[in-house]
């Protein structure tokens, strides 16, 4: 006679292991999803008192009123809206009627030849002056291959100077009025980078779009920095700063 044993399969007990395991794992998810979320907000949050620990410029706001020509000229030329108010900032105050005693005129301060160069023919007219402006500095930025600091330049001075000297020439008014509009840039590109924190950090979530949106304006916020290599008023090679350095990953 032979006797067969069959193994005792208890589904019930198998069931009841593998719920708990599977409970256990979502907990751990849970677990890791959280403090991803606290690591990720108290590196926003460190980021915002860096970038905003640095003294504004004196504020001269654009007016509302101007700042849509701004908008539509900084996209119909490929040009950073913040850039062309800071140039108008530093050039007349954001006057239409501004005339410097070269004979410059309007808010981004044309003078007539150039003026008629970028078919303005009225350049005490907002728009016409405005978009005059953007349309000089995005050639000086196509000439310059970029480089703000040589393009701003070649604005105050004429790209005559910047191409003799080869780089910014050394006229105590146009170094002056290259870190001026530099200055006003870097404060308005911070301007956007606390309100960008803030949404985020009032939002509660953070997709992986804004948040590369986010990384993106920290890059270009910190771009121009490295641009005035040129400036003879720039730091010797062995002067050190202190930067805030930030590490977003996205997962």
């Amino acid at each position: 006679m032979s006797i067969t044993v069959l193994p005792y399969h208890n589904q019930a007990f198998v069931d009841q292991v593998n719920a708990a395991a599977q409970e256990r794992a979502r907990a751990l998810e849970a677990e890791k999803a959280a403090r991803q979320a606290a690591d990720f907000s108290a590196t926003l949050n460190n980021a915002s008192a860096a970038y905003g620990s640095t003294a504004p410029a004196p504020s001269v706001e654009c007016p509302a009123d101007l700042y849509g020509i701004f908008k539509e000229a900084g996209e119909t030329f490929g040009v950073s809206v913040n850039l062309l108010t800071s140039i108008a900032r530093a050039e007349s105050g954001f006057d239409p009627n501004a005339v410097s005693s070269a004979g410059a005129v309007g808010i981004m301060q044309l003078m007539p030849q150039t003026a008629a160069s970028l078919g303005v023919t009225n350049s005490y007219d907002v728009r016409e002056n405005i978009m005059g402006g953007a349309k000089l500095i995005a050639q000086l930025l196509d000439k310059y291959n970029g480089d703000t600091s040589l393009a701003l330049a070649a604005y105050n001075a004429g790209s005559g100077n910047v191409d003799s000297y080869g780089g910014i020439p050394p006229f105590a008014e146009t170094q002056d009025y290259v870190q001026k509009v530099l200055s006003y840039f870097n404060t308005e590109n911070k301007s956007d980078v606390k309100e960008s924190l803030s949404s985020l950090l009032s939002s509660g979530t953070v997709s992986t779009d804004a948040l590369r949106a986010f990384v993106d304006l920290l890059t270009r916020s910190d771009s121009v920095s490295g641009e005035t290599a040129n400036d003879a008023s720039a730091k010797p090679a062995d002067a050190t700063e202190e930067t805030p350095v930030i590490t977003v990953t996205v997962l």
